[in-house]
């Protein structure tokens, strides 16, 4: 009677929900600690910052230019003499004699020079670098957001991975528990009574299956862990999930959420749109170029100190350079080429949305049935013990019964990390902008 009671508690349902144990971290804990630590995150940030500073210039190419510059020179030269002599304006008759004009001798002059630079029009060259820029760093703060939602998912994975060979493990652990006390207390599985002795080795059999198992549940269980723990960096060395029902996490963790385009299509796509910009930049390089300056002059010299200014207004324009022919052809090619691999990532990641969208709803309809079977399959273990301890059915068909049992766990388990798998790939293939305020 002892040994029955003990079979019916160990295939009755166990209902109760299981408290937050010290050293357990929620998902959301773990997440904020990888986020914060991750390299490849801080590498994204860092290359969306550099690409921001970039706009941030760029977006200043209409402002003025102002320079100084300073001449200390020491010159024997007729003509440098000369006018360096009139800008101190202390040019004297005695300056035009033709042997003075002709030798006057070395002399040092200082010049100081304070000047402005207004572009006026640059044939839209800057506006287009402007451009290109900006769509640069929003390229990278998409990219930032793919990554983000990428180390996401395989945490959710990894996470859900630890919740699945936890009840996975809790499951075989009773199956062997089972095991243990039947071969215990089996006391026909004597070589002298072939069928019990049948029975006895299949008991034995099961037993050590059921542990072959464990071992690569267990590893299974430390590989996810240990991944979790160097990326959060700063979990305990004990620690372990909060229990949580595999299903439910996925659902609330990897939402589907309607179709969007993925962060890493719309990152290419903002690329793309920015080489686009570099084709105007390169036909601008042929348009002229018109502007306004002004320099203010202080020359100083032997004789004195004089000062003069000039302004006005410049039209530049480069007529030819061998260096920029072919340049828009190139630009023109190379956003093609962008704009194709957009379109290229664009198809397979719609393809593989497609595919887990489709994987998923044949696993739920798969672990829909595989949770009605293991009910189903508790009450056919609860009859199976009794008849096996009123003698009514052998060892061995008690062996086949237990035998199916850990075939359904060890099901359960792949279909719940298959589950995880596409949930995963889903996710990092649609546009998730709602739940980036969320992480």
């Amino acid at each position: 009677m002892k040994t029955l009671s003990t079979l019916l508690f160990i295939f009755g349902i166990q209902t109760a929900a299981a408290a937050e144990a010290p050293g357990t971290y929620r998902f959301d804990e773990v997440w904020s600690l990888v986020r914060k630590n991750s390299p490849a995150l801080d590498a994204k940030t860092a290359a969306l910052e550099v690409s921001q500073a970039q706009a941030n210039r760029s977006s200043r190419h209409w402002y003025p230019k102002l320079f100084a510059e300073g001449k200390v020179f020491s010159t024997n030269d007729p003509s440098l003499t000369f006018f360096s002599q009139l800008s101190q304006r202390q040019v004297g008759s005695a300056d035009f004699v033709p042997q003075t004009l002709n030798n006057p001798g070395s002399s040092i002059f200082q010049r100081a020079t304070l000047g402005l630079d207004l572009p006026i029009y640059e044939g839209g060259v800057k506006e287009s670098i402007k451009l290109a820029s900006l769509h640069q760093a929003e390229s990278k703060s998409l990219d930032l957001e793919a990554q983000i939602s990428d180390e996401y998912a395989r945490l959710a994975v990894a996470y859900g991975g630890l919740l699945v060979s936890k009840l996975q493990t809790k499951s075989l652990n009773e199956l062997a528990q089972l095991l243990d006390q039947l071969l215990a207390h089996y006391r026909i599985g004597s070589q002298n009574n072939p069928v019990g002795y049948s029975g006895l080795l299949g008991l034995k059999t099961l037993r050590k299956r059921v542990e072959a198992t464990l071992v690569g549940v267990n590893a299974q269980y430390g590989n996810f862990k240990d991944g979790i723990s160097i990326q959060a960096g700063k979990l305990k060395s004990d620690w372990s999930p909060v229990d949580q029902d595999p299903e439910a996490f996925v659902k609330e963790k990897l939402p589907k959420v309607d179709q969007q385009q993925a962060a890493q299509v719309l990152a290419m796509k903002s690329l793309a749109a920015g080489v686009e910009e570099s084709i105007t930049a390169e036909r601008a390089r042929f348009l002229p170029m018109i502007g306004l300056f002004s320099t203010g002059d202080l020359n100083a010299g032997q004789r004195g100190m004089g000062t003069s200014y000039t302004a006005g207004a410049y039209l530049r324009w480069n007529l030819f350079d061998a260096t920029n022919l072919g340049a828009v052809d190139q630009a023109a090619a190379q956003a093609k080429a962008v704009e194709r691999q957009a379109r290229s990532m664009e198809i397979n990641l719609q393809a593989s949305r497609l595919a887990a969208l489709r994987n998923i709803a044949a696993l739920e309809h798969q672990l829909r049935i595989t949770r009605e079977s293991v009910e189903l399959f508790k009450e056919q273990a609860r009859t199976a013990s009794r008849l096996f301890l009123n003698g009514s059915i052998s060892a061995l068909q008690l062996v086949e019964v237990l035998a199916r049992q850990a075939d359904l766990t060890n099901l359960r388990a792949d279909q719940e990390h298959q589950y995880l798998a596409a949930h995963s790939l889903m996710y990092t293939t649609q546009g998730n902008n709602d739940g980036s305020e969320k992480r």
